[in-house]
This record gives structure tokens, C-alpha cells and sequence, in this order.
């Protein structure tokens, strides 16, 4: 089965850069919180949100609840702008995200950050509801 990565943003040039970084993976934008597309628990599929686009929307912390009670693969986020560290422990603590990248990071810690999380998304690995 062909691993995805479902990034939520509407930044082109994100997912441009995703697309050449990640060739081994499928890469599926959405502006969006989709949750039809996350109700297929068997699909090997990550959620990249970029927290950059998720807080210009003025989406609400409920949001994030949802992704995380809907999806059981790993949840990423991904930033440009400066996080508080009440941010950054929300999103680990309140959220339960499985990692957070910065856009600044070079396209070969990118890669290797969300290639590591390969292993997360066997089935053997799932996490139990």
C-alpha cells in the first residue's frame, strides 16, 4: 500500500517542496480539515498541518481535538511563524501531535523527520483506541 502524506494548507510552495523532498511518498493537499478522508484507519497516511495556515483560518483548539480522537496514524505540524512554548506543549500535551518540524528546518532533516514516522504507520504500530 502506497504511504500519503495529507497536508493541511494552502501554501503551494509547501507542497511543492514536500512533492520533491518526499518522491517515495503521495503527497494530498487540502485546505481543509477533511474527515471523511480520515475515517480509512487502514490507509498508510500522515496529517501534516501547517499551523501557519491552521491559525490564519482562526480555527479553534476543538479542531485539533477532533483531528486527534478521528486519526490514529501520526499527526505533524509544521511552522514558520515563532510558537510560544505554551504553544509547543499544547501541541504535544493537549494535542497529542507526534512531532513538530519548523519550515526552516533543510530538506534532509525534513525528509528524515517525517520518513521516520514510516514506522509509526505499519499496522503493527497503531495506536490502540
Amino acid at each position: 500500500m502506497e504511504r500519503s502524506i495529507l497536508l493541511i494548507s494552502d501554501n503551494p510552495n509547501l507542497l511543492k517542496r514536500l512533492k520533491q523532498i518526499m518522491t517515495d511518498w503521495q503527497v494530498i493537499s487540502s485546505p481543509t480539515y477533511l474527515p471523511d478522508i480520515l475515517l480509512n484507519r487502514d490507509s498508510q497516511t500522515l496529517i501534516l498541518l501547517d499551523l501557519d495556515h491552521f491559525s490564519e483560518l482562526g480555527q479553534r483548539p476543538d479542531t485539533l481535538f477532533l483531528m486527534r480522537q478521528q486519526f490514529r496514524g501520526p499527526l505533524l505540524a509544521i511552522h514558520r511563524q515563532r510558537l510560544t512554548a505554551a504553544m509547543i506543549c499544547d501541541i504535544f500535551e493537549r494535542f497529542h501531535f507526534d512531532e513538530l518540524l519548523s519550515l526552516e528546518m533543510s530538506n534532509r532533516e525534513l525528509h528524515a523527520r517525517i520518513q521516520q514516522k514510516n514506522l509509526a504507520i505499519l499496522p503493527t504500530a497503531r495506536r490502540e483506541s
